[in-house]
């Protein structure tokens, strides 16, 4: 990999799972930041001692986090969302994804979980667990709908 990059984010109470993909190739890296403990109001208060460093944000332009859905506690949930864009540099143009969105872009169905093959197989190790398929398909959604933004302004 290579650079610049597309951050696509997945964020649960439990864990964020980002994924860093390459602009000009299918290539992606997934970071897994489990947040550890027993209440989630806890564990939302450490998100930006685990979040990645600067450095890691380096060649990142653009982030895209899916809008998180629970039907319970969803307070904390969008309080883990707010934590995460905390912890963006405010240089990286960040969007927020729902799940219709991404989903359709890839292909599938609002209601189905992506599976490894819903992917180029040059992306990602087929043992990508849930959270970092989903981190994937929102980077996927950003980095091709910024691309088409920019391919439009051009042509006109």
């Amino acid at each position: 990999m290579t650079g610049p990059y597309v951050v696509g984010i997945d964020i649960s109470t439990r864990a964020i799972d980002l994924v860093r993909l390459d602009e000009n190739v299918d290539e992606a890296e997934w970071l897994s930041v489990p947040l550890p403990g027993d209440a989630a109001w806890d564990r939302v208060r450490l998100i930006p001692d685990l979040m990645p460093p600067a450095g890691w944000w380096a060649e990142v332009y653009l982030c895209a986090i899916e809008r998180p859905f629970a039907r319970a506690r969803q307070d904390v949930v969008r309080l883990a969302q707010g934590a995460a864009l905390a912890c963006i540099p405010t240089r990286v143009a960040t969007w927020e994804v729902t799940p219709a969105v991404w989903k359709q872009h890839i292909g599938i169905k609002q209601n189905v979980k992506p599976s490894w093959s819903a992917f180029a197989p040059s992306l990602f190790d087929e043992y990508w667990p849930q959270d970092a398929r989903d981190a994937l398909g929102v980077a996927l959604y950003a980095r091709d709908t910024n691309a088409a933004g920019i391919a439009a302004a051009l042509a006109s």
